[in-house]
């Protein structure tokens, strides 16, 4: 027997800031979890094997969709706008406008899940992050050239030839290195930040919306620069 189609009107919907947040760790092509997003149980969730995101959504949906179509098609609908799940698409309407979106099987689709929060956390962390990040590189071979150093109540990167330090205050754990990927998807978020968790691989930062974004971070240690900046010196103004 043929599922019947569920249609679903939505009218001041949060679907499209969801996606667009979750699009943070997608990309325009590749594999399946790089392109896709997973809409189930109310919430929209991405994982690209580096980065996680997850947002609520007020709508129910259960799909494997194509992030980049569903954020174009959305784009074009304005406040007011159905949805039909068929078999293997999305149906999108709005006025005169139509779309339809194609999924995936949903047993291809992964469920990355957030670290407990144990901390506060505010947008100083990201505004040090910012600051810092502009000496990692993505890619690059080696641990100190690819990440930003978590460092308690500062972050330091270099590239070998400058090292940069910059304090946020706040009392964070010390060795996580976050790689490249994650401060470029922190940097193109406007949110506030306002909690922090981790476990043995991985970190996640948490949004006033209860929102999330997660990154993996390198196994391979950082060496130990407190030798290199915590230096008496004579400091003159400048």
């Amino acid at each position: 027997m043929t599922k019947r189609p569920q249609k679903r009107t939505a009218e001041t919907s949060n679907l499209f800031e969801a996606i667009k947040f979750c699009a943070l760790a997608t990309k325009k092509e590749g594999s399946p979890n790089e392109t896709h997003i997973y809409l189930s149980d109310g919430c929209a969730t991405s994982f690209n094997g580096v980065l996680a995101c997850g947002c609520s959504i007020d709508t129910d949906i259960n799909a494997y969709v194509n992030a980049e179509l569903l954020l174009n098609a959305l784009s074009k609908c304005g406040q007011h706008f159905s949805i039909t799940q068929l078999d293997k698409k999305l149906s999108l309407k709005a006025d005169k406008f139509k779309a339809l979106v194609p999924c995936l099987p949903l047993d291809l689709a992964q469920t990355p899940l957030p670290d407990p929060p144990i901390a506060a956390l505010d947008n100083r962390f990201s505004e040090a992050l910012d600051k810092v990040s502009v000496l990692a590189t993505e890619g690059a071979q080696s641990v100190i050239l690819a990440s930003v150093l978590m460092s308690g109540a500062s972050l330091i990167s270099t590239n070998r030839v400058v090292m940069l330090e910059a304090w946020h205050g706040i009392d964070l754990p010390t060795g996580i290195a976050l790689p490249k990927l994650f401060c470029v998807a922190l940097s193109k978020c406007d949110k506030k930040l306002t909690k922090f968790g981790f476990s043995q691989s991985s970190c996640t930062f948490y949004f006033e919306d209860e929102s999330w974004l997660r990154t993996q971070f390198f196994a391979e240690p950082w060496p130990d620069v407190a030798g290199i900046l915590n230096r008496k010196c004579n400091l003159f103004e400048v």
